[in-house]
């Protein structure tokens, strides 16, 4: 749902494709599931033709051969998005910055709030290091390395509301 945000997609907007979704699908978020992106692709074209959704916003597209394909923009979701292996399918942990940033949101850490791989919630680094700890001193309290220091500090500062 953040990226569609990022885009200024009201969830008004999307709430007919959502609706239509979790019934198909028998799941209650289904964009919050794997199966729109592997099993329901089919279904997923169906629907976004069906309530007219702007094609900029599709997660898949019908491919030259005539297959159903990812759009970049969901490939690109897919990638920073852990799924529970045990048959729902359901999202379990996102990298917000993509897999190569140690910055996750998880329920079962943190209680969802952004931190680092480690555990380590980035907003409390990130304080530290405004209340002018060094970031090596930071890295030194939480076990982490000084980039891990940056990245939750960089992470922090870009998602500031």
């Amino acid at each position: 749902m953040r990226e569609y945000r990022a885009k200024q997609v009201t969830l008004q907007y999307l709430r007919p494709v959502i609706a239509i979704l979790r019934e198909e699908l028998g799941v209650r978020y289904p964009l919050a599931t794997l199966k729109p992106y592997t099993s329901g692709r089919s279904l997923a074209l169906k629907v976004q033709k069906q309530v007219g959704l702007d094609p900029s916003l599709n997660i898949v597209v019908l491919g030259r051969d005539g297959s159903v394909q990812l759009t970049d923009t969901a490939a690109a979701f897919l990638e920073k998005v852990d799924f529970d292996d045990d048959g729902t399918g359901d999202a379990r942990r996102l990298y917000p910055l993509g897999r190569s940033v140690p910055v996750v949101l998880d329920p079962d850490h943190g209680f969802g709030e952004p931190t680092l791989t480690t555990g380590a919630r980035t907003e409390a680094i990130a304080e530290l290091v405004a209340a002018g700890e060094t970031r090596e001193r930071v890295a030194t309290v939480y076990d982490i390395t000084v980039d891990d220091v940056d990245f939750a500090v960089q992470y922090e500062h870009d998602h500031a509301a």
